[in-house]
C-alpha cells in the first residue's frame, strides 16, 4: 500500500468480520467467484486508517490510490460500463502521459 505516497507493508490476518444473521461478510462482499481479495484489501486499508469506521463514506478512488500509488479516477457509473469505452478512455489518458488507475463507481 502507498499511504502518503510511500510504499508500506501492511500485515493482516485472514479473519474477516462476519455477520451470522445474514451469513455474509459485514462490509465488502466476496466476489461472485468466491474470492476474498477485496475484503482482505479492505481490511488492510482499514488497518492503515485506524479501523473500519474510518472507511465510512470513502471513495473507491482513494483506496485504489492507496493500493497502487497511482491517482484514482472515477469514470462511469458501475451499471453502465461498455468495455470498449473504458479501455478507449484509459488509452487516451495513457497517450497523454497521465498515469491513472480507474475505479468504476
Amino acid at each position: 500500500m502507498y499511504p502518503l505516497g510511500f510504499p508500506t507493508t501492511v500485515v493482516i490476518d485472514d479473519i474477516l468480520p462476519f455477520d451470522k444473521t445474514r451469513d455474509d461478510f459485514m462490509f465488502l462482499k466476496a466476489a461472485k467467484d468466491g474470492s476474498v481479495w477485496g475484503p482482505l484489501v479492505e481490511k488492510a486499508f482499514a488497518k492503515i486508517n485506524g479501523n473500519y469506521a474510518t472507511l465510512a463514506a470513502g471513495l473507491p478512488t482513494e483506496s485504489i490510490g492507496y493500493l497502487t500509488g497511482a491517482p484514482g479516477l472515477s469514470l462511469y457509473p458501475h451499471d453502465y460500463v461498455p468495455t470498449n469505452m473504458l479501455w478507449d478512455h484509459l488509452w487516451k489518458l495513457q497517450t497523454k502521459g497521465k498515469a491513472y488507475v480507474a475505479a468504476i463507481t
